[in-house]
């Protein structure tokens, strides 16, 4: 309670500061350049530099800051090979959490997301850096090419151009591990078990080459009732803890929404034969057109 009114008062204190005092918007531009960052050209114009990296979508300094500042890292985690955890802005502080926990910095991490729009090849990897306002952070093209080449599809950065599913945990990613590179990976609905537990196979044969951390983003129930979400999220967290993979991607988005992300996390938990378990969870319910509906977000870590 104490870490969220902080973090609520933090924000609110950000608002009132940008309504007393006059504003610019500032939109990237290539001719502007990208934040400084020591893998950047100042001016990298129209050169593959620029097209090597992605914009940051809904990026909110104000709250990641507040999260950061409000981090509670616990020692049991300084060693996770992966975790799950949420795309959800309020909710990211369990993102925070987890990775102020990590004692060493991974050469890459792997982000595994939805693709919410579903346009686009089912798989979708790119190795593409992201930008925002204040900063940025490399990617790794190789990895994403050689994850890319195991499942027999070719990068392909269209779709992580627009969702915030990956690019949200990013600026939290390069205030722990400036030095990091990222890899995304989109999957849409009805990625196949087959193809999921290839990828899940190929990150173990990468981690190792690498020091790898491989982060899965999904959000849980979905906009119902809270009894039905509660009932929803004790069934999601029985097939976890069985590691039924085959029974998680039948669940529908009232249980969350990425169940093929949260598969490969479970398969690579397997291959490195460590635990997947659950860490932290947020459960709320507000207002939507007159009705009281429910959302819930959880984080889970390889250990």
């Amino acid at each position: 309670m104490k870490r969220l009114f902080y973090i609520v008062l933090t924000v609110l204190m950000a608002v009132f500061c940008c309504a007393c005092a006059p504003q610019e918007i500032i939109v990237p531009e290539k001719s502007a350049g990208l934040p400084v960052s020591p893998e950047i050209p100042d001016n990298p114009g129209e050169t593959e530099d620029f097209r090597a990296y992605l914009p940051c979508q809904y990026y909110d300094e104000a709250l990641v800051r507040a999260q950061i500042d409000a981090a509670s890292p616990c020692d049991a985690y300084q060693n996770i090979a992966g975790a799950v955890v949420p795309h959800y802005a309020p909710a990211m502080y369990m993102a925070a959490d987890l990775l102020a926990s990590v004692a060493d910095a991974p050469e890459t991490v792997v982000i595994i997301a939805p693709n919410h729009a579903g346009k686009g090849p089912a798989i979708q990897i790119c190795g593409n850096g992201y930008y925002w306002k204040s900063g940025s952070l490399q990617g790794n093209p190789e990895l994403a090419t050689q994850l890319a080449a195991a499942l027999d599809v070719e990068t392909d950065d269209s779709a992580a151009q627009e969702d915030w599913s990956a690019s949200l945990l990013v600026p939290y990613l390069a205030h722990y591990f400036p030095e990091t590179h990222v890899v995304t990976v989109l999957l849409t609905r009805g990625v196949g078990d087959a193809a999921l537990r290839l990828l899940a196979g190929t990150l173990a044969g990468a981690a190792q080459q690498q020091s790898l951390l491989v982060l899965g983003s999904a959000d849980f129930s979905h906009y119902q009732d809270e009894q039905t979400a509660r009932a929803c999220d004790a069934e999601t967290a029985r097939i976890l803890s069985e590691g039924d993979t085959a029974r998680l991607l039948t669940l529908s988005n009232a249980y969350l929404d990425s169940p093929e992300t949260v598969s490969v996390l479970l398969a690579y938990a397997s291959l490195l034969e460590q635990e997947f378990c659950r860490a932290d969870g947020l459960f709320e319910t507000f207002l939507q057109d007159g009705r009281r509906i429910a959302g819930s977000y959880y984080s889970y870590v390889i250990i």
